[in-house]
């Protein structure tokens, strides 16, 4: 998945902008729900090697987009276990993963958004 068809998946399905918060990270940007302001997804870019789990060698500072998403903590274990998913980075790692987008199932990615925006509402 490419960070283009994140911010247009996002904008299609929940008809959200994102907002660019951070100067420091002017590539980071979060969507939020209109009523309650909450935070459904994360998007950032950084080196591979601040994720949690295995990153191949060649991989460390290779530069990768992100999206921290919400889940339930029951499936945690499970979705560990999935390509291209890992430990939440920045966020509390019970509540949140990361999706790196070079990995992940688009089909995955889409359902575990949705979840996100549904345990966030």
């Amino acid at each position: 998945m490419t960070r283009e068809e994140v911010f247009a998946i996002i904008q299609q399905n929940y008809h959200v902008e994102p907002e660019f918060l951070w100067a420091r990270t002017p590539n980071s940007a979060i969507w939020r729900h209109p009523d309650n302001r909450k935070w459904f997804a994360i998007i950032m870019d950084f080196r591979a090697r601040h994720l949690d789990g295995h990153i191949a060698e060649q991989d460390l500072n290779k530069v990768i987009d992100v999206v921290n998403v919400k889940i339930d903590p029951e499936a945690r274990e499970e979705l560990l276990q999935q390509p291209g998913i890992y430990p939440a980075f920045h966020m509390n790692k019970i509540h949140w993963i990361s999706l790196r987008l070079d990995e992940i199932n688009p089909d995955l990615f889409q359902a575990l958004l949705a979840r996100s925006y549904e345990l966030t509402a």
